[in-house]
């Protein structure tokens, strides 16, 4: 909401949809199908959106479902343009990253020590999709243990929780704590059928995106540890010629949060400075897509 609150001061008008799955960490084709609903509302009045168009401004996961909310064809020649940070094209591949730390960029393999917080992400997201009632609560329980023991010591043996899963709750913890790339598409193959259906509903990279109509503005970090940035490449490359434009930020910026050196420091001048005139740039795009709201008569 601090976010929010910072554009409309910054003259847009704001509508922050509270998506359901979002909330309790899980992944669900039907956000791109809340997000198409609540921009429908947003530009079908007049008074809020003058010209019967308006923007969207999504992080992470959120951006996934709000381009397929955008080649929604009620709204796409609405869509004006997407601001998408730290998001994804490819999600089983995204996945890979935050489970094994490793990524692809121009035919080079790459690893960076990942956020753990993808691979809870991942526990919790499989609950609806585990078989039975009283086996979805089993998984809970000992899901939220094993995140409750990684927040106090991220080197906690999860094995001993891990073996009182049930089948299929051991194929998503196997899946969350494989370390192997090339083990990645095996045991993504044994995750739940309703569960793997559904993140092909998510995957941007099974979508033809050459229908869409909104301008992209891609902003990602290269320290992002959570969603690797040849992500956005990708999601622009895939996007109609000359529609996309792609940001990465070298240093301060990591998943979706900034981090700036001291003033007074070589690093701010060398490293953090070109980042900011980077990011500026993004702000005055963002800043040039306003437009002004009826006067009154």
């Amino acid at each position: 909401m601090t976010f929010a609150t910072t554009l409309a001061r910054a003259g847009f008008v704001v509508l922050a949809p509270d998506l359901r799955g979002f909330r309790a960490l899980r992944i669900r084709p039907s956000d791109a199908r809340e997000i198409a609903d609540a921009f429908a509302w947003l530009a079908g009045r007049p008074e809020l959106a003058p010209a019967g168009r308006a923007g969207m401004f999504a992080f992470s996961y959120a951006v996934g479902p709000a381009v397929l909310a955008a080649l929604e064809p009620a709204i796409r020649t609405q869509v004006r343009y997407i601001v998408g940070v730290g998001g994804y094209h490819d999600l089983p591949r995204a996945m890979r990253f935050f489970t094994t730390g490793w990524f692809e960029h121009e035919a080079q393999w790459h690893n960076m020590a990942t956020d753990d917080t993808g691979k809870m992400v991942l526990l919790y997201a499989s609950l609806p999709y585990l078989e039975g009632e009283n086996d979805s609560s089993n998984a809970r329980s000992i899901f939220e243990r094993m995140v409750a023991l990684r927040m106090t010591d991220p080197a906690a043996d999860l094995s001993p929780l891990a073996a009182r899963l049930d089948r299929a709750g051991q194929t998503v913890y196997a899946l969350a704590a494989n370390t192997d790339p090339a083990r990645f598409p095996e045991l993504l193959a044994q995750l739940p059928a309703a569960m793997r259906a559904d993140m092909e509903c998510l995957n941007l990279a099974r979508r033809d995106l050459q229908p869409l109509q909104a301008r992209l503005i891609l902003v990602h970090g290269k320290n992002d540890n959570l969603i690797p940035y040849p992500e956005s490449l990708a999601l622009a490359a895939a996007a109609p010629q000359g529609l996309a434009d792609v940001f990465l930020i070298n240093r301060v910026l990591g998943h979706v949060d900034l981090k700036f050196s001291s003033l007074f420091t070589w690093r701010f001048w060398r490293e953090d400075l070109p980042d900011m005139w980077k990011l500026w740039r993004v702000i005055d795009m963002l800043l040039a897509e306003r437009v002004p709201a009826p006067t009154a008569p």
